[in-house]
């Protein structure tokens, strides 16, 4: 779980999401939440998961920091990164890349 100012990310790594093209399940994903100036609660923004089908353990490390996420899926060896979107009132976080970590063992386990 991951805070900073009115966002917050929560990554579960055991959850399972159907992929949007329909090609399966992912699993592992990330909630991010958002707090409106001036409120107490907090809304769902986004739902966030990883495009393989394979158990990366996506969500089991997770980072927010102003405009930027990051999701760590250790079993992938992998980083995801995410930039927030605004567009009409809503923001929305775009996927802006994926780092494999080849030669490091576990890269995702902690961000």
């Amino acid at each position: 779980m991951a805070l900073d100012g009115d966002v917050l990310a929560i990554g579960d790594k055991d959850a399972v999401a159907f992929l949007p093209s329909g090609e399966g399940l992912a699993t592992g994903v990330a909630f991010v939440f958002e707090r409106t100036i001036g409120e107490q609660s907090w809304e769902r923004s986004d739902f966030l998961f990883s495009d393989r089908l394979n158990l990366e353990d996506f969500g089991e490390s997770i980072d927010v920091n102003g405009e930027h996420l990051v999701v760590g899926a250790p079993r992938g060896n992998a980083l995801y990164f995410y930039s927030r979107i605004r567009q009409g009132g809503e923001d929305r976080w775009g996927f802006s890349g994926r780092q494999q970590g080849d030669s490091l063992p576990r890269l995702g386990e902690h961000v």
